[in-house]
């Protein structure tokens, strides 16, 4: 399952701007409105789409999950066990509720592909290769200055997907300005060789915190 995650969103990619600059945060309701704007487009697979826009103002509107859908475990029970339709209906429901679900976008290229249906796949590698190749342009991993930006915990296993790694620990950290940072201890599935990758998870802790009104 992961190898085919890294094949199906690698070919392709386009990295695009992780996040616009913006003088503020807007409200949740100024943000909602833009986010619906938005994903009316993403649901087009407009190709001039940023993707870092996107995810932003998802971040900060009401339309944010903060946590997994509780139907993604019988989505990826049923495309292992080769049930692509089962899997693919599973999909449309989660992705009814939250579009911007990353491993529904996955499952659903792979069910498309399995029920020869290209155009399907298609949209599902479009939104998943723009949110991942935007969190890809926000950084290279390496430090914490150079994190990659996320918006959840969805996104990070992306990104440590993509990267072919295997987590070993992590820790949270927090830098002199207040910045928080998930510092993750991994080894490279091929070579075996050790080393962190740092995101920065400020949007991730403001969203998840603005769900629940706090």
């Amino acid at each position: 399952m992961t190898t085919l995650w890294r094949a199906a969103l690698l070919i392709g990619f386009v990295l695009v701007s992780p996040y616009p600059a913006r003088a503020q945060t807007p409200s949740p309701e100024a943000a909602r409105v833009a986010f619906d704007a938005l994903l009316e487009r993403a649901k087009k697979a407009d190709p001039a789409l940023d993707f870092g826009e996107l995810r932003l103002r998802f971040a900060e509107s009401d339309r944010y999950k903060a946590y997994a859908d509780e139907q993604e475990e019988a989505m990826i029970s049923a495309i292992v066990s080769d049930r692509p339709k089962e899997a693919l209906d599973i999909v449309r429901d989660i992705l009814g509720r939250n579009y911007m679900n990353l491993e529904a976008h996955f499952t659903g290229a792979l069910a498309c592909n399995a029920l020869n249906d290209t155009p399907c796949s298609a949209q599902h590698l479009y939104m998943a290769r723009g949110i991942v190749g935007s969190i890809l342009a926000s950084g290279d991993g390496n430090s914490q200055m150079t994190a990659f930006r996320v918006i959840s915990t969805s996104e990070e296993l992306a990104v440590v997907r993509v990267l072919g790694v295997l987590v070993q620990d992590q820790r949270l950290l927090r830098d002199s300005d207040g910045h928080s940072f998930d510092e993750l201890n991994v080894v490279d599935g091929k070579t075996g060789e050790r080393r962190k990758v740092y995101f920065g998870i400020d949007l991730a802790l403001a969203a998840v915190a603005r769900s629940f009104g706090i």
